[in-house]
């Protein structure tokens, strides 16, 4: 199977690459820079170089792939229109190219906003965080396009050796000595390991049908003080967490930092049950305590 990888560079998008060649799939990804087509080529990937804001400079190769996975984004103001804009010149170089490709589209565990003791699952309606509600939108455009067979995931908050969604964590106790929270320590993250979600794309890709809306959570709600206070013994700190508005923090990092504050959870049923996905990282407070970060 070829595969046309978006953003493999990124958060999601960095063990994806990896996952698809060692499954023995032909994949070739987008890459901006030097640096970015160097690291593609050694993970395995052929490469196409690009800027994912100029899309019809390479849409044309990517739909001759059997399979786009589209994990890129750039978190700036104008994300909603970079996104529309791949969408777009997709499905009018398949429609020219007369390919039907399956696009696995990337929304987030974001879109169902505040859950509190509900497990959100895929028949439930959005309630999106404002800064993702263009995320609902764009899909239903793919949808509508007939160009291409759409598959969603909606991945939970990712970590992993790295750090991902734990790396504020991280950097706030080793450069701080003390754990920073963002928002209420009470709140709930579904959490997903790296490994796992590639997983999970790969089951989306092989055997995901058009339509079908995947939730990838290993876990459906950790609590925030749960992981502060596993990074509290791991680094041996003493002074308490500190928490942070969602005020202060749209201030200093813009409208997205409100979905780290959300208290939510999700679950990941129809992924497990319709293809077989079967997390091997199901306890992030235990992956804290073991993993040897930088101290």
């Amino acid at each position: 199977m070829k595969v046309f990888v978006l953003g493999g560079t990124g958060s999601i998008g960095t063990p994806l690459v990896p996952a698809f060649v060692n499954r023995g799939h032909d994949v070739v990804s987008l890459a901006r820079s030097d640096d970015s087509e160097k690291v593609l080529r050694d993970r395995g990937s052929a490469v196409v170089r690009g800027d994912i804001r100029d899309p019809h400079s390479w849409a044309t190769e990517a739909v001759k792939a059997d399979v786009i996975l589209q994990v890129a984004g750039t978190f700036t103001e104008d994300e909603d229109a970079v996104d529309l804009g791949i969408l777009e010149a997709l499905a009018g170089a398949a429609k020219k190219a007369g390919t039907r490709p399956k696009l696995l589209y990337t929304g987030g565990c974001w879109l169902y906003g505040e859950t509190g003791d509900h497990v959100a699952n895929e028949d439930d309606g959005y309630n999106s965080i404002d800064a993702f509600a263009w995320v609902i939108d764009n899909y239903r455009y793919a949808m509508k396009t007939e160009r291409m067979d759409i598959v969603m995931l909606n991945p939970a908050m990712v970590y992993s050796e790295e750090g991902g969604v734990l790396d504020r964590f991280i950097t706030s106790a080793r450069d701080k000595g003390r754990v920073e929270i963002w928002g209420d320590p009470a709140t709930r993250w579904p959490v997903v390991h790296s490994a796992d979600l590639a997983s999970a794309y790969l089951l989306a890709a092989e055997q995901g049908r058009h339509g079908d809306v995947f939730n990838v959570s290993a876990e459906d709600g950790v609590r925030v003080s749960d992981m502060a206070d596993a990074f509290g013994k791991k680094f041996r700190l003493t002074d308490p967490p500190v928490s942070r508005s969602a005020e202060q923090l749209v201030a200093e990092y813009g409208s997205w930092a409100v979905g780290p504050t959300i208290d939510q959870q999700m679950g990941a049923f129809l992924i497990r049950n319709k293809l077989g996905w079967n997390p091997r990282y199901t306890d992030v407070i235990d992956f804290i305590a073991r993993t040897r970060w930088a101290e």
